[in-house]
């Protein structure tokens, strides 16, 4: 800027990537390589990595890449992990024969979430301008389940004071999960997110996570389904039984507790899938939106002219490097929980 020339200073750092992922340079266009002449007006601000069709600079885009990618690797695993954790751990403690509700209890709360499930799909839909920013949208979806789940308690409070509501049916919750998750993996998962990205007229950072962690529960519910059969078992369990303590207490407080090393584990390596499903949609031009910078997309502008290399390498390079990290964390989990 003009207001630093005027000023006295002894030394300054600059950044080593003096361009932003969405800053075009007009005289370096049509993907100029890292070892190539680069027209620049001081060394400054050359291009380490070179460009692509549009100008803009490589190295930027992979740090901007990251906290995209990142990011719905993160909130698309939130999501999977909370469906697993709930859907394994009822099928798991409860088997075919434990659960057992009153018609209130069964038929409110299931029309909260549908109702829940219609409003998130809605506001997915919702312009992010309208919130102000993505992350007050992302803020909303929370807010909005939880306050459908307060109405559907409340509800069930409510019809719980007539007779006809008591009735109690004991729910099959570990025939009905299973076969919901052999459902679910039946169907190919590149398939399944491109048929529900349809539902969306726009995609965006929150809805691509949303959808990529609703696919990827499976996993998570398998393995808690799995501990909790085992944990289930054991003498402790009987000891808190006996005492008295309610089901819901003692798989809360002290099944879920000890069955949460498998699920950090399948986390670590369900990141690095996100992070893969997210580079595959950007690759294919149907991620996030063509404004935002993403691994996948620098991936898929090498397509357009073969000859640039540094627009496969670089981007690849760090989509190997952030998956292979990310497995060896799940790795070194496995390995501590063999011992």
């Amino acid at each position: 800027p003009e207001k630093w020339k005027g000023r006295s200073y002894d030394w300054v750092v600059y950044a080593p990537v003096a361009w932003s992922a969405k800053s075009i340079d007009p005289v370096n266009m049509n993907a100029v390589g890292p070892f190539e002449h680069q027209r620049l007006d001081s060394p400054r601000y050359r291009h380490w990595l070179g460009t692509d069709q549009y100008g803009r600079d490589v190295a930027a885009g992979l740090v901007s890449g990251a906290r995209v990618s990142l990011s719905v690797g993160l909130l698309s695993m939130v999501l999977a992990g909370l469906i697993g954790l709930i859907l394994g751990s009822l099928a798991g403690y409860f088997g075919d024969q434990g659960l057992c509700l009153t018609l209130a209890e069964l038929g409110i709360p299931l029309a909260g979430v549908c109702m829940g499930l219609f409003g998130t799909i809605s506001l997915l839909a919702v312009p992010a301008d309208l919130f102000g920013s993505e992350w007050l949208k992302c803020l909303a979806l929370p807010a909005y389940l939880a306050l459908w789940l307060a109405l559907s308690y409340g509800c069930v409070r409510l019809v719980h004071q007539f007779k006809w509501a008591r009735g109690s049916i004991t729910i099959p919750a570990d025939l009905l999960i299973m076969r919901l998750i052999e459902v679910f993996q039946s169907i190919p998962v590149l398939l399944f997110i491109l048929s529900l990205l349809a539902l969306f007229t726009t995609s965006s950072l929150l809805s691509i996570a949303l959808i990529i962690g609703f696919v990827r529960w499976t996993t998570i519910a398998r393995f808690v389904r799995a501990e909790l059969l085992r944990i289930r078992e054991l003498e402790y369990m009987d000891s808190a039984r006996a005492s008295g303590l309610t089901h819901w207490r003692i798989l809360i407080g002290h099944a879920l507790p000890n069955a949460m090393t498998p699920v950090l584990i399948t986390l670590a390596f369900g990141v690095a899938s996100a992070i893969l499903a997210e580079a595959s949609l950007s690759f294919l031009g149907i991620g996030v939106p063509q404004d935002t910078v993403t691994w996948g997309g620098l991936l898929q502008s090498a397509r357009a002219d073969v000859s640039a290399w540094w627009l496969a390498l670089f981007p690849g390079a760090f989509i190997f490097l952030t998956v292979l990290s990310f497995n060896l964390i799940g790795e070194g989990l496995r390995k501590r929980d063999n011992r």
